[in-house]
């Protein structure tokens, strides 16, 4: 440890892996373990916006994905949209485990806006755009139908898009302009983790439910959204 109290690098006995704390046993350097703990930690783990982990998680795939096994997880990488996330290991034959997800419940309005920003991300990409973008005063127009025709709080209801939009933000799902804070950018991970089963099941939500259950795996996993995930619908 230094004067100022900063933990010195040590190699660890392959030159490699250092010790962040006293009595550190780990393996992992410090950006690898920062990607295993987002992937744990978040629905996914998204590459433009952590690179450092994106990079970290590429080199050192076999280690993070050793570490999720112990845990009955599995790692799931898409390299060309530079998203990773986790889900749950052994359903292909049936196996439940227990295991650190939890369940992460969609209102209306977020699922809603699942469904238009894929439809927004796919137009970008047909018109030959790398990225799409939207207006944060547009999200709520875009979403009205969703809005029970019998609604008398309309303030309440458009507090509840405000949350909506809020938390995709927080889930990377969606990424601030920094030179227009109205302005939002739709994050190409939504093409990954919003599957086609998974669009199919958010249409039937927004439909028929007042939220979308899904067993995350982390979360939109996480299991969000994964395809090997279960939406249920809340009658």
């Amino acid at each position: 440890m230094t004067e100022d109290g900063a933990i010195e690098w040590e190699d660890g006995e392959d030159g490699e892996s250092p010790a962040l704390f006293e009595g550190d046993r780990g393996t992992l350097p410090l950006e690898a373990r920062k990607a295993l703990v987002l992937l744990l930690k978040r629905t996914h783990l998204n590459g433009v916006s952590r690179p450092a982990e994106w990079r970290a998680l590429l080199a050192h795939r076999g280690d993070v994905t050793a570490r999720l096994h112990d845990m009955f997880l599995e790692l799931v990488i898409d390299v060309e949209n530079e998203v990773a996330y986790k889900r749950q290991a052994g359903r292909e034959l049936g196996r439940m485990f227990t295991t650190l997800l939890t369940d992460r419940a969609y209102t209306r309005e977020e699922a809603a806006l699942l469904l238009h920003l894929r439809g927004e991300h796919r137009n970008a990409r047909r018109r030959g755009d790398p990225i799409a973008y939207v207006e944060r005063n547009d999200l709520a127009d875009a979403v009205s139908y969703v809005r029970p025709a019998e609604t008398m709080d309309h303030v309440r209801a458009d507090e509840a898009v405000v949350r909506a939009i809020d938390a995709l933000l927080r889930e990377g799902f969606l990424m601030r302009d920094p030179s227009d804070p109205d302005r939002l950018q739709v994050s190409p991970v939504i093409e990954t983790l919003l599957t086609t089963e998974r669009t199919k099941e958010f249409v039937h939500s927004v439909r028929t439910a007042d939220d979308v259950s899904t067993s995350e795996d982390a979360t939109v996993e996480s299991d969000v959204l994964d395809e090997d995930l279960g939406v249920t619908i809340d009658e």
